[in-house]
């Protein structure tokens, strides 16, 4: 019953959408082959509440004014986060946008409930340097709340000049209490889809691939082949905290690693449905891949490794991903407002749709068969799981109640005296001297940090604090390597502690 009801409001709302549409627009649609009429019944109960609210409401309202509480209304009632009504303001918003993927904090971010999330911060950015991470909602910019903006207006908050500051209020993924607010400097962002290609064990060689930019096909196969010519034989393709890109892009990554005429992905809309296959034959048939994925990997980077567990071409390991699978396209009317409408979704090869999330799997190791998750099988028969984002074949890595979380939840308002402290610490344990990158952090360095956090005047428990020491260890451990070494040798560094790696090394062998 409530599923009618739903599917007859939708209903109604695309034949209420027609009539404002031809009103508001001077016909326009209806000049570019949009043909289907109302039906009389519909279109007369329309015509009739508005009669009735212009006559009799309260407060007084012009026709036009009702027309653009009727439009917005009925986009709300869709219930798809990604789709909104565009007023002329809204419109030459989005219009005027950056292209790309990132602003000048080197954020990446989305709307789901009305809220702004946090998809991924790029490395090295104001966004990660500030402790920004997924999950993480965005509830202000310089103090405006963001309930029920777009995504592309909250991009748009964000950016600006480098140099210049912005107020992010973050609620923090399972932190309770108030939020935080953090003041970040916008900077120059470019980002490499390859960020990062090394043998990290005997011959397995490792590469990051952080976006899916128009070049991101050619520089992942020309670092793969460089690898390759070192005696790579098993591949770690790292898709954490990449939130996407262009489709084509994505196709033309998976098509690296997939046969001829085997499918990628498939896009359905209502007016058509179109699939995408493999083309060209495989550079490297005989190398082993696993594919690494977190909350953080997103839209293009799920269709690549959906695409490459469906035909059980690579392992994928971590966490379930975002779940973002729909596509979104922006239709500018000729009064200059416009919607944002979902045009259509992403399925893997095996059929699952990787949009619209859905509780992960709750036990470590091996992905545990999910009851609320539709079952599917890959092309050897091994059983994968729909219902929104890509389940990991074995589950790795954070999840959302880890010890990272607790101490960011204790820290709070105080979380810029923690990345203080762990500055100036490291400073100190640069001075008195490092031989080795890969050097061990000791007790005695994590007794030093959190002495400098109380003399801040931040309040942490010590037993928070010790339960945080992976953490704790890993980002002081990467800082004091690049003060000393270079930035070179702490991603190198960074890539050689990562547990997840690790698990992917002993899973390849």
């Amino acid at each position: 019953m409530i599923g009618g009801v739903n599917a007859g409001r939708a209903r109604l709302a695309a034949v209420i959408f027609v009539l404002v549409a031809g009103v508001a627009t001077g016909g326009w649609m209806i000049e570019h082959g949009f043909r289907e009429r109302a039906p009389r019944a519909s279109s007369h109960l329309f015509e009739q509440v508005m009669a009735r609210i212009s006559a009799s409401y309260i407060d007084s309202l012009d026709m036009g004014t009702l027309y653009t509480k009727a439009a917005e209304g009925m986009v709300e009632e869709l219930g798809d986060a990604h789709s909104r009504f565009l007023d002329s303001a809204r419109l030459a918003r989005v219009q005027s946008s950056i292209t790309g993927l990132v602003g000048s904090l080197g954020l990446d971010i989305d709307v789901r409930d009305g809220a702004v999330n946090v998809v991924s911060a790029l490395p090295g950015t104001p966004a990660e340097l500030a402790g920004l991470r997924s999950g993480d909602r965005i509830i202000a910019v310089d103090g405006r709340p963001t309930r029920d903006w777009t995504t592309d207006e909250a991009r748009r908050a964000l950016r600006g000049s480098p140099g210049t500051s912005v107020t992010v209020t973050v609620q923090r993924l399972g932190a309770a209490g108030k939020p935080t607010a953090l003041v970040l400097t916008r900077d120059t962002v470019y980002v490499r889809p390859v960020q990062r290609a090394i043998m990290v064990a005997g011959t397995t060689g490792y590469v990051n691939l952080r976006t899916f930019s128009d070049s991101a096909a050619f520089e992942l196969g020309a670092a793969i082949d460089s690898l390759h010519r070192t005696g790579m034989r098993s591949l770690i393709l790292d898709l954490r905290g990449n939130p996407g890109g262009l489709l084509d892009q994505g196709v033309a990554v998976a098509d690296l690693f997939l046969n001829p005429r085997q499918i990628i992905v498939s896009l359905r809309g209502r007016s058509a449905d179109t699939v995408y296959a493999d083309e060209h034959g495989q550079k490297w048939p005989d190398l082993r891949i696993a594919v690494l994925v977190d909350r953080g990997t997103a839209s293009a980077s799920e269709i690549v490794a959906g695409a490459l567990q469906d035909h059980d071409r690579a392992i994928v390991i971590g966490r379930p991903t975002y779940g973002k699978g729909s596509a979104q396209h922006v239709f500018a009317f000729r009064d200059q407002a416009g919607v944002k409408l979902t045009t259509a979704r992403w399925y893997t090869p095996s059929g699952r749709n990787i949009d619209i999330g859905a509780p992960a799997p709750r036990e470590a190791g091996a992905a545990a068969a999910d009851t609320a998750r539709p079952v599917f099988k890959t092309d050897s028969g091994r059983k994968v799981y729909g219902g929104g984002g890509i389940v990991p074949d074995y589950i790795a890595g954070d999840s959302v109640n880890t010890p990272r979380a607790l101490l960011f939840a204790a820290l709070g308002a105080d979380f810029p005296k923690y990345r203080e402290a762990l500055s100036a610490e490291a400073k100190a344990i640069a001075a008195k001297g490092v031989s080795d990158p890969m050097f061990d952090v000791t007790p005695a360095m994590r007794a030093s940090l959190y002495q400098r956090l109380e003399r801040s005047g931040a309040h942490v428990s010590r037993s928070v604090f010790d339960n945080a020491q992976e953490l704790i260890d890993r980002r002081l451990g990467e800082l004091v390597t690049r003060q000393v070494f270079g930035s070179a040798a702490e991603e190198r560094r960074n890539i050689l502690r990562d547990k997840v790696v690790e698990q992917a090394v002993k899973l390849l062998r």
